[in-house]
């Protein structure tokens, strides 16, 4: 794995003297971490909150800090497309290797348009974009359908006793969901969900992408297919999200240019799958190792929107945000220079005893529950009402379906990534019930 590509440099010039005092405090590259992140985030928070890596980064785990800088216009996420496009650059500064690839211009384009990517008046147009396609009436509309389809793919299993959530679940529904949105033929869905899967690791991966020429050759294969179904939809326009960005983008004067429109079109399939995969299985492994939480909700399934809240606080999908310094900031006594980069420990924010009351209890009627599993401020996630609806209609029909699960397996496998956390796998073994 090539971890040195968009890593941060340390330098004399980004770290100066701290280079002395800095410590592995926080390793987020130990596999250890990521099966179980939460003593390494109450390490953090108890010895150096504002910590400064010999990995050239800062880490940041206190609730307010993380939830005050989330916010602050002085940090920016950082514009990946942008700096692929200027590529003998990066080799210079050792941020990827000469042998990757010199024409990206199909990833670039791809991802042109995602909000993870971008800052000012842009991130404003194209954010208002996705906001209007995904509103809330619209959003309400998918509740039945994100039932059925729970539904097909649950009665499947029945028969067995047992399935693992992950295979047969997690990594199924959310890309039928996404393509009934958008309309994609059934057809197509092995290929679709191929380019997307891979460009996952541009969203949540991008320390180590030692494969761009692979993510490039199915960034031009998914662009020529869209721009063949917008032309399609513009033509003979129906009621899925296609047409309706079609139409929007009419209505407003052409505000996204066609390969925006197309990024998009991308962003909306790749943003819905990892993270909501990852939410599933981390949600039911809770709600197994927590069984009278479990039992809870199937008798009190008016508590769905609390639980989904509570159970995004206790294992978020996401659990690493990276933010760049634009100038000399303050934060928690440390003094963070201008080009200095910032992970904000979503997870430890999340589970910091200053902010939530037994934080590391699940609590599925918590109350007054302001987590950060979403992020905040303008970058807060786009498809956060979505992913609630999702996730809410998902477990109602699993706890009414599967109320017994347990787990088959004594040895849970963890994905390693740097930012995200997820199980590869997850059996579980079951009694159904109609």
């Amino acid at each position: 794995m090539n971890t040195t590509a968009f890593k941060p440099q340390s330098g004399p010039g980004v770290s100066g003297s701290r280079t002395a005092i800095a410590s592995l405090l926080f390793n987020p590259f130990d596999r250890r971490v990521n099966a179980n992140p939460y003593p390494h985030y109450e390490r953090l928070r108890t010895l150096e909150p504002v910590h400064w890596s010999k990995l050239g980064v800062w880490f940041i785990g206190r609730y307010d800090d993380v939830r005050s800088l989330l916010k602050d216009r002085r940090f920016h996420v950082r514009d990946i497309p942008a700096l692929l496009s200027t590529r003998d650059k990066l080799v210079e500064t050792r941020q990827i290797s000469p042998a990757q690839p010199r024409n990206l211009r199909h990833l670039i384009a791809a991802a042109e348009g995602w909000l993870a990517f971008q800052e000012g008046t842009n991130h404003k147009r194209l954010r208002g974009v996705y906001a209007g396609a995904l509103s809330r009436s619209y959003l309400e509309l998918l509740r039945p359908v994100i039932r059925d389809a729970t539904r097909t793919l649950l009665q499947d299993k029945w028969s067995y006793g047992e399935m693992d959530v992950m295979k047969d679940l997690a990594r199924v529904l959310p890309f039928r969901i996404i393509a009934h949105m958008l309309g994609l033929p059934v057809e197509m869905f092995p290929l679709i969900q191929s380019w997307a899967t891979l460009l996952t690791r541009f969203v949540v991966s991008f320390t180590s992408l030692e494969d761009l020429a692979s993510l490039d050759r199915a960034s031009g294969e998914f662009i020529a297919y869209l721009r063949d179904l917008i032309a399609e939809r513009q033509r003979a326009p129906n009621t899925d999200l296609v047409s309706t960005l079609c139409i929007e983008r009419e209505k407003q004067n052409q505000v996204l240019t066609e390969q925006e429109l197309i990024s998009v079109c991308i962003f909306i399939i790749v943003a819905g799958l990892e993270a909501v995969e990852h939410f599933l299985g981390n949600s039911t492994l809770a709600l197994i190792t927590h069984p009278e939480q479990y039992k809870l909700l199937q008798e009190n399934p008016d508590i769905l929107p609390s639980a989904v809240d509570e159970l995004l606080r206790f294992d978020a999908p996401l659990q690493l945000v990276m933010r760049k310094a634009l100038e000399d900031v303050e934060v928690g006594g440390k003094g963070i220079r201008a080009g200095d980069y910032v992970y904000l420990a979503l997870g430890s924010a999340n589970r910091d005893p200053e902010r939530f009351d037994e934080p590391d209890e699940l609590i599925l009627e918590r109350q007054q529950n302001h987590h950060v599993a979403f992020g905040n401020g303008h970058h807060l996630c786009v498809g956060a009402q979505f992913a609630r609806i999702e996730s809410q209609e998902v477990l109602r029909v699993l706890a009414e379906m599967m109320p017994n699960l347990r787990l088959a397996t004594d040895r849970l496998d963890w994905g390693h990534s740097l930012l995200a956390r997820g199980l590869v796998s997850l059996p579980v073994k079951f009694s159904a019930r109609g």
